[in-house]
């Protein structure tokens, strides 16, 4: 998805279910899930988001990729997907222990455009300032912090339905 399409897309909110949405999201990545033996957890209750299904399919499309294209070759890769709710917003948190960023870059940029969160990547640096403006259009927001010792959590947070 093209940065430009998140601004033409006319608003089509609906309220669904966020496990539904992960469901679908990690049918779609079976195969690489299974190759690097990612161990996957998620929260049996993320919640309800009312929202544009399409493109927040495309924003947790684009985090959980990441967080699966930079496994590090260990015994144990693991990506976790959890719900925080507070009150008055709820927030999902993807949380893995890959290569993590880039330690000369400031956390902050990895959501500009064109900006790589690793030097190993491929890609233009799109993905991250995709979900930027996807979750902003949901009036929302989305932050990231290093994990110690390693990898990345993205969180994304709503206001409550």
């Amino acid at each position: 998805m093209k940065l430009s399409q998140v601004e033409n897309l006319s608003d089509r909110f609906i309220a669904f279910p966020l496990n539904d949405l992960m469901d679908d999201i990690l049918t779609d990545f079976k195969t690489e899930i299974h190759k690097f033996n990612i161990n996957i957890n998620i929260s049996p209750d993320l919640g309800v988001i009312n929202g544009d299904r399409v493109l927040l399919k495309q924003a947790f499309v684009n985090i959980i990729s990441n967080a699966i294209k930079f496994v590090k070759p260990i015994s144990n890769p693991q990506i976790h997907i959890l719900s925080i709710k507070e009150n008055s917003e709820t927030s999902i948190k993807i949380i893995d222990n890959g290569i993590g960023l880039d330690n000369s870059l400031d956390i902050n940029d990895i959501f500009k455009l064109f900006v790589k969160g690793n030097n190993s990547e491929n890609g233009v640096g799109a993905g991250l300032a995709i979900v930027k403006k996807i979750i902003e259009k949901h009036n929302g927001k989305v932050v990231a912090e290093k994990n110690t010792p390693e990898g990345l959590s993205i969180k994304v947070s709503f206001p409550n339905v």
